[in-house]
């Protein structure tokens, strides 16, 4: 679990950057795969194990409730896999950046 929040930009390509700290542990225990998706305007990403017990615990929940249904239509959709380059960065797809911005549109009063 990573704590604490980091406030960064896209650059003009969709790249994002990791923070140090979190590229060291993500090196250490786990491979090079995030699932990245978006929640209430943010992005949150998930080292690809992780994802897994998150889909595991999810796959348990009664599917036709109608809380399970709003949380997989929402939080779970959205997700795609970003690969971690050689210089800690993930490449957000447009999609996301478009959720984004479209969300914050929304958010703003």
């Amino acid at each position: 679990m990573f704590r604490g929040r980091y406030e960064h930009t896209i650059d003009s390509k969709g790249r994002l950057s990791i923070p140090a700290r979190f590229r060291e542990t993500l090196g250490e225990r786990y491979d090079s795969r995030l699932v990245v998706t978006t929640y209430d305007n943010c992005l949150i990403a998930y080292p690809h194990q992780e994802w897994q017990v998150l889909e595991d615990k999810v796959a348990a929940l009664p599917e036709f409730k109608k809380d399970t249904k709003a949380f997989l239509r929402f939080f779970y959709s959205s997700a795609v896999d970003c690969n971690i380059d050689r210089l800690g960065r993930i490449l957000v797809p447009q999609a996301l950046r478009e959720r984004l911005t479209a969300e914050g549109r929304r958010n703003v009063r």
